[in-house]
């Protein structure tokens, strides 16, 4: 699907632009989890150990033709959560100007649990 909406996107971006994406499919019934990334952030799973991030590599959708998207096959445990987010939390920043930034993200009470 990656693929596809990155040649569709190609011929309609303006200069300069592109988009990140993740794509996800979770089947509920045995935690079944599928997954594929355009240059967005690293989603986490977290389970008793801590959190573990689920790498999935890839180039935002519409900078370059015909690019292949990783896919990545796990599964969540009964227990463990997925932990999704945007650049709006990673890159928000404090009154003194410091970046939220990943060793922050790492360190929150439910990443730890």
């Amino acid at each position: 699907m990656l693929r596809r909406a990155n040649q569709w996107l190609l011929p309609h971006m303006p200069p300069g632009m592109f988009v990140t994406c993740l794509f996800l499919v979770l089947d509920p019934a045995n935690g079944g989890l599928q997954l594929a990334n355009a240059g967005q952030y690293l989603p986490y799973r977290l389970t008793a150990d801590g959190p573990a991030a689920l790498r999935a590599r890839g180039m935002p959708l519409g900078l370059m033709p015909d690019m292949e998207y990783e896919a990545l096959s796990t599964s969540l445990n009964p227990g463990e959560a997925l932990l999704l987010h945007s650049d709006g939390l990673m890159e928000a920043h404090d009154a003194g100007g410091q970046m939220f930034g990943e060793p922050r993200l790492r360190q929150l009470p439910c990443a730890a649990t």
